[in-house]
């Protein structure tokens, strides 16, 4: 019979549906630690870079933490604060690598997995959170930066404005760390350097990116060439909407395009049939123990996109939904380095036919009158 006195609760907080799995009490430890780990990096971007001196300190002490696996951990919070904003990402990338270059070997591979692990989880959720098709359906005006409104219809609209610039931010700084990661991680510290071989997993992301970025664009109608504004190839970098990142993606992509090709010559690839093929012994392969990844588990998916994606390229040059001059110049030159390398592959494999290099004849016929109409567009040439 009820009191009506207060209820007393009779739970045991110590009985085993309350205390956390073993499993749970590893991810509520982790997540502790992320949250340390990032408060003390945290101030190297907010310094922009001009002096990372005491964190490097910390990082190096937080290091023989054997709670966690400390090195891949710091590496996945690198990643994480280096892709929020483009003005991290060269940042973040010096960070690193002055850090990567002060701690043992073994430390420094977990580093650079834990951060690669991280990029390419930010790339994923990129790929399905529709970031791209929001940010092409807004692009009905041409803005250099993108501003938040001081009035608000309603409560919510803010913070609505607020996140979607957090999310533009993202991509730009997932872009321009990508790229940084491509072409300058295993650069040699020499002044005669311009190539090396990249990390392969970061080239998978920066393909699918672009991948989702032709196929937003092929459905996203052009401006009328009257209604194109004039911008320049340095003024588009400073823009930050869909017109900006989907130049910034293909500009990545013109140039990391040799250090795809020497990825996949690293894993005994090959060019055949106008594609970035891959070679049948590709698949038969396994990393080494101890690399921090299975290279040739995305060398095919790598070749695969390369050649999905100038397909898509061409498509979108004959189909003219490209939306910007400086754009399409772009594009044309990563389709014409492509048949440039295809043809280098080709110097050590005699036993190719003719027909295997590069576009068809006809293809390539269409690709030439779309870079003729291009110069005569841009005034480079007198039209015929």
């Amino acid at each position: 019979m009820n009191s009506g006195g207060p209820a007393q609760a009779t739970l045991d907080g110590s009985a085993a549906e309350f205390v956390p799995s073993e499993e749970l009490q590893q991810q509520i430890n982790k997540r502790a630690a992320f949250l340390q780990v990032s408060k003390m990096i945290e101030p190297v971007f907010l310094e922009k870079g001009k002096n990372f001196h005491s964190q490097l300190s910390q990082i190096r002490g937080l290091l023989s933490s054997t709670t966690v696996n400390a090195p891949y951990l710091v590496g996945e919070v690198i990643g994480s604060l280096t892709t929020s904003s483009p003005e991290h990402a060269p940042v973040g990338f010096r960070f690193f690598k002055e850090l990567r270059s002060v701690i043992p070997d073994h430390a420094g591979r977990e580093l650079e997995a834990g951060l690669l692990k991280s990029v390419h989880e930010t790339t994923r959720t990129m790929l399905t959170n529709n970031t791209f098709q929001q940010m092409v359906t807004k692009c009905a005006t041409f803005t250099s930066a993108p501003a938040i409104s001081s009035v608000c219809d309603e409560a919510g609209d803010l913070p609505k404005q607020a996140d979607d610039l957090t999310t533009t931010n993202r991509a730009f700084g997932l872009t321009a760390f990508l790229n940084l990661l491509i072409t300058r991680l295993n650069l040699p510290e020499s002044p005669e350097a311009c190539v090396c071989t990249p990390p392969i997993l970061p080239c998978v992301d920066l393909c699918q990116l672009v991948e989702l970025a032709c196929h937003v664009q092929a459905g996203h109608p052009r401006a009328p060439s009257a209604d194109e504004p004039v911008i320049s190839e340095l003024d588009i970098f400073n823009l930050r909407n869909w017109n900006g990142l989907f130049h910034q993606l293909c500009d990545s992509f013109y140039q990391s395009m040799m250090f795809f090709n020497c990825a996949l010559m690293e894993l005994n690839s090959r060019i055949s049939d106008g594609t970035w093929n891959h070679s049948g012994s590709l698949g038969d392969q396994h990393s080494k123990p101890g690399q921090i990844e299975n290279g040739f588990e995305h060398g095919a998916q790598l070749s695969c996109l390369l050649t999905e994606l100038l397909l898509r390229m061409r498509g979108l040059l004959l189909d003219e939904q490209i939306p910007l001059k400086v754009t399409r110049s772009t594009i044309l030159d990563i389709l014409l380095c492509a048949n440039q390398l295809t043809a280098l592959s080709f110097t050590n494999w005699p036993e190719a036919s003719s027909v295997e290099l590069g576009f068809s004849e006809s293809e390539g016929d269409e690709v030439y009158e779309s870079y003729q109409r291009f110069l005569e567009e841009t005034k480079q040439v007198t039209p015929s």
